[in-house]
């Protein structure tokens, strides 16, 4: 979102960190980690240039960009835990509680 803003610094680390990561589970899957690119790059581009059109108005709410923050985080928090394999997760059934966040769009 923050790309389609215009503020790149954040996209450009999580493509180094997307990178490095992919070439660490190339090991573990193999080829199929290089062919996930095109589905990131083409998923990443459309929320980059759907924020660029309501990203300003979403970000001028104070307490839905804290909310959806947080909930961010807490995907993330998730994934290194399936990644580590100490505990399988269901993050694709936790995607509802984004909508939690849009409950600050109506303040």
């Amino acid at each position: 979102i923050q790309a389609g803003l215009g503020d790149n610094k954040t996209l450009y680390v999580k493509s180094v960190l997307d990178g490095t990561f992919a070439l660490i589970l190339s090991v573990k899957y193999g080829f199929s980690i290089t062919c996930s690119a095109i589905p990131v790059f083409i998923l990443q581009g459309v929320i980059a240039l759907s924020s660029s059109f309501v990203g300003e108005f979403l970000m001028s709410k104070p307490l839905f960009k804290q909310e959806l923050t947080a909930i961010g985080g807490v995907f993330v928090m998730m994934i290194g835990i399936n990644l580590l394999e100490i505990k399988q997760l269901k993050i694709a059934n936790m995607m509802p509680g984004i909508l939690g966040a849009c409950y600050y769009l109506l303040f």
